[in-house]
């Protein structure tokens, strides 16, 4: 057999590759939500008593998503204001909503990662306790600030929606949807959201003959938002939030200094001092490389171990979570 026959009997296929959804809304189905929201709310009460509000990002995206529509922000993540915007519907008082989002989303994930399982076929009451052992880790409740769990659950639901797709068409408009608006919360995300238009155009153009209409309004409607968007927002790569990928390496670069001379600095605020005395004038990657190749590569260095031995804290953490005081039930049932 050829290269091109064997090309071709791919490509079949791929165009005509079956998505099967094991998610079935059964009793199971919703007792294992309802489950999961009792121990989500028992998890997270008192978190008032237990957690301070923190100022900066969070705080910021929660006063930007409080002053839409007077004001649209167009960087630092105007997807996920408007999610405060939207909760704000039902909660008015800032201090309430800043906490209510936390327990929120701290249920919203783990009952997404619970759908998304079954819906990729692991067996149902695996899924369950994989979810309730993802909502007691050390990544879920503590982790700050919370743009991240809205990508998450924006990207499950994306991937949710495609299996319920017929077409590769249909599927790549639904990741490219959730895509799109994660970008326009995290910007390295819309890389990954350009990759999908692209694919979406790929497929759709490549099978035109076999288009039907559902299709087309998809292609179309996605192709709409997406120059709406750019419109008025440009791209999260020259709308004012590509600045923020070097303010975030220099942040974490003062942090891992702090760390290594047991510092007490405040570091997100004195990283200009530090940054000057190790690399003079110089604020660039590149810049910085040349100027004290040593200290980036140490920086590196730190950076893969402190990678590692969260990962590990991040697993065990399934096991036996780590973020309370004292034995709980909850942690009894997940041990």
């Amino acid at each position: 057999m050829s290269i091109f026959v064997r090309m071709k009997h791919l490509w079949q296929r791929i165009i005509h590759a079956e998505e099967k959804n094991y998610l079935r809304w059964n009793t199971f189905t919703f007792i294992g939500i309802f489950l999961m929201v009792v121990c989500g709310i028992n998890a997270t009460r008192g978190l008032e008593q237990h957690m301070d509000v923190m100022f900066w990002d969070e705080s910021l995206y929660l006063s930007r998503g409080l002053s839409m529509f007077q004001h649209i922000p167009r960087d630092w993540g105007p997807s996920y204001s408007l999610w405060y915007k939207f909760l704000s519907l039902f909660i008015s008082d800032r201090v309430d909503l800043y906490y209510f989002n936390f327990k929120l989303t701290t249920i919203l994930i783990s009952i997404s990662f619970f759908l998304l399982l079954m819906a990729c076929g692991v067996q149902r009451v695996l899924a369950f306790v994989f979810s309730i052992f993802f909502l007691s880790s050390f990544i879920n409740l503590p982790l700050w600030p919370r743009v991240s769990h809205f990508c998450v659950i924006v990207l499950i639901a994306g991937i949710l929606i495609a299996k319920y797709q017929a077409t590769i068409v249909s599927k790549f408009v639904s990741f490219s949807a959730a895509l799109l608006v994660c970008a326009f919360a995290r910007p390295e995300l819309f890389l990954p959201f350009m990759v999908c238009f692209l694919l979406t155009y790929f497929f759709f153009f490549a099978t035109l003959k076999n288009r039907n209409r559902k299709d087309m309004a998809l292609v179309a409607g996605l192709t709409v938002s997406f120059l709406f968007l750019y419109k008025f927002f440009k791209t999260p790569l020259n709308n004012g939030d590509a600045t923020r990928g070097i303010g975030v390496f220099l942040q974490h670069f003062a942090m891992n200094y702090a760390q290594w001379h047991h510092s007490d600095a405040i570091f997100w605020l004195d990283f200009p001092d530090i940054l000057k005395e190790n690399f003079k004038d110089t604020s660039s990657l590149k810049g910085m490389i040349a100027s004290n190749p040593d200290m980036i590569k140490r920086h590196l260095f730190s950076n893969i171990s402190n990678y590692s031995s969260q990962t590990g804290k991040i697993i065990f953490s399934f096991f036996a979570p780590i973020f309370t005081k004292s034995t709980h039930w909850l942690c009894l049932m997940v041990s």
